[in-house]
């Protein structure tokens, strides 16, 4: 196989696997939620539990597909995008499936803005990313190094920002007073060697713009004297034979 083919292998693999946690998520969430309702509305757990347990891993089904397909369409963009779209195709999907034709639109409007914003508040607040935090620093959960090191990283990026924020600002301020001219013996040896170049090629394109001059008008003056003497030879002549 070639690396294309590779590469689409491997994506699909991984795609699938988003798709299969997403379900098993959701249907988990759909069991607990379904037999916490039932228990308090005394409802038969036997048609209550596995009744909405499938609803929502269907749900849930067309909309990781539809995720993952838009997903592949972007070339591997993960945004609220993706979420977006596929939540407007999925709920175009189910609505007409469990409504009839028309609702579609309805489904398409009502699901798409919703899973487009809950995925941008996750991204935004990461709540597991503050369990996980939390449970870790209480020693109720060991996180892998490589979370820890991001977290780390992250913290100290919030540290550093204050301190790297005041630092722009003082450039900003230098940059927006005026420079003062500086006398030549306070400059360094190196600014010396700099200034004295620059001020030797300017005399060297000064006297090379001159002498340049000088040669334009001097051709130009024997130019003029060549033209007159010879318009006064033929006049001379003339008065001789005349």
């Amino acid at each position: 196989m070639n690396e294309t083919q590779v590469y689409i292998q491997e994506e699909g693999i991984a795609a699938a696997g988003r798709v299969r946690q997403k379900i098993l998520a959701a249907a988990a969430a759909g069991a607990g939620f379904s037999t916490v309702w039932a228990v308090a509305a005394q409802r038969k757990l036997i048609r209550t539990v596995p009744a909405v347990t499938s609803n929502v891993a269907i749900s849930m089904t067309a909309f990781a597909v539809c995720q993952e397909g838009v997903r592949a369409l972007r070339q591997g963009d993960h945004d609220a995008w993706n979420s977006f779209w596929g939540g407007a195709a999925a709920g175009a999907v189910l609505t007409r499936a469990a409504y009839g034709r028309g609702f579609h639109l309805l489904g398409m409007v009502m699901w798409g803005p919703l899973c487009g914003s809950i995925h941008w508040l996750n991204n935004q607040v990461q709540p597991a990313a503050a369990v996980a935090s939390f449970l870790a620093s209480q020693g109720l959960l060991d996180m892998p190094q490589q979370y820890q090191q991001q977290q780390q990283q992250r913290e100290q990026q919030q540290r550093d920002e204050p301190a790297a924020r005041a630092a722009a600002e003082q450039a900003a301020a230098a940059a927006a007073e005026p420079v003062l001219p500086r006398r030549f013996e306070d400059l360094s040896y190196r600014e010396k060697k700099e200034a004295v170049e620059v001020i030797r090629q300017r005399e060297v394109a000064e006297l090379n713009a001159a002498m340049k001059q000088q040669q334009l008008q001097e051709a130009a003056k024997a130019a003029g004297h060549g033209s007159s003497s010879s318009e006064q030879a033929p006049r001379k002549r003339w008065w001789l034979f005349g």
